[in-house]
């Protein structure tokens, strides 16, 4: 069902000249205010398929039982419709915050390559515990519980409260990682933490990524991808830091592990002397990096395998909004977005923008054959058959 469709006119920067190029904003759901509390949807994600479905999700604050809503596209994007609610199946007492979507890449314990995986936290009305759960799909329709990965206290964004926060899943080396937000520790207010799973059913214990010595440093929201010319990992946080990072700027590490970012140098992110702030999210085409934040309708692209020198922006006119996400897809990158005001108190509406990207990646340059496309792990090229928003 098209609720509504909204062409937007946008200049993009590159290399200090600004084109002009065709950007189309969709609505993918608007919530009812009446059977809502504000602001209506949050934190929103989306996939796309190795069959090209592109499938979307966020925080639904609905006043009656708190489920994850999962949306599907056939068309690229053009369209959306309701395809399933992931229910609370290990009594935590309802599905609550920060959901995020991953299909598998290959066999994982039992679990086939192209299951799909729901990470969540899971957290009862009174919000008096916190859990990370992951559940599975074949489909998108129907979904199993699997395992809890890691358990807190009161979900409260405060240092002192024991409290645990969003899950972000990767493959390595046959397993599945998740990498999360944990204010469990005496030592840090806030850290960066990583379980391993062989099977996505039992997890070691969280081991740490990214600390700062400052206890009331708050480093948060991590998101990881793939950039196969350098084989590094680019690892994305916010932080806050009472010394020299009081705006919840931007910051990266690169390793060659994606379990080893600890030792690595956080560096801030800047182009021409702009630090994108709040809320980042990363994913590679090919090599070349992009980063959204929660602050800016721009996009960080980097053509230099994260070189810190080489950071461009490029102006979208999508929506900015809180912790949005992006998606590859061939010839754009998807902006998933809570569009609206950013005070929590106003109504927001989930949204997808198309982004074209102008000109060939780094990787193509090189007269490589790019296989990757979002960047996470090698894998075969998806179908380019799928239309985008035509």
């Amino acid at each position: 069902m098209v609720l509504f469709r909204l062409p937007i006119l946008l200049f993009v920067v590159a290399s200090s000249l600004f084109h002009l190029v065709f950007c189309q904003t969709e609505l993918i759901y608007a919530p009812d205010k009446s059977l809502y509390y504000t602001p209506g949807v949050a934190y929103p994600r989306g996939i796309r398929l190795a069959n090209g479905i592109l499938l979307s999700t966020w925080e639904d604050n609905t006043r009656s039982e708190r489920k994850i809503p999962i949306y599907s596209s056939y068309d690229g994007g053009r369209s959306w419709s309701l395809l399933s609610h992931v229910r609370d199946q290990n009594n935590v007492g309802g599905l609550r915050f920060q959901p995020f979507l991953y299909q598998l890449k290959g066999r994982v314990g039992n679990l086939p390559a192209g299951t799909i995986l729901l990470a969540v936290n899971a957290s009862p009305n009174s919000q008096k515990k916190t859990s990370i759960d992951i559940y599975a799909s074949k489909d998108g329709v129907s979904w199993e519980y699997l395992s809890t990965v890691a358990q807190s206290g009161a979900a409260i964004p405060q240092n002192g409260y024991e409290t645990i926060w969003e899950p972000f899943t990767l493959e390595y080396d046959g397993e599945l990682l998740c990498y999360f937000s944990d204010q469990r520790s005496p030592q840090h207010g806030q850290k960066l933490v990583v379980s391993r799973s062989p099977d996505a059913i039992h997890w070691s214990e969280a081991f740490d990524v990214v600390t700062y010595p400052h206890y009331k440093a708050r480093p948060g929201m991590a998101t990881v991808a793939y950039i196969p010319s350098s084989k590094n990992y680019i690892l994305t946080y916010e932080l806050y830091d009472p010394v020299f990072a009081k705006k919840f700027e931007v910051y990266y590490r690169l390793s060659e592990d994606p379990l080893n970012f600890l030792d690595k140098e956080g560096i801030r992110l800047s182009a021409h002397g702009v630090t994108p702030t709040s809320s980042p999210y990363v994913i590679t085409r090919n090599s070349d990096i992009y980063v959204s934040c929660g602050s800016m309708s721009q996009l960080f692209v980097n053509k230099n395998e994260g070189d810190r020198k080489a950071w461009q922006m490029t102006s979208t006119n999508a929506p900015f909004s809180y912790s949005r996400s992006l998606v590859h897809v061939p010839g754009k990158i998807l902006i998933f977005a809570a569009e609206g005001p950013q005070e929590a108190s106003k109504w927001h509406v989930m949204t997808v923008t198309a982004v074209p990207i102008r000109g060939r990646s780094r990787l193509a340059r090189r007269g490589s054959n790019p296989k990757l496309l979002e960047g996470e792990q090698p894998r075969p090229r998806d179908s380019e058959s799928t239309p985008l928003f035509t």
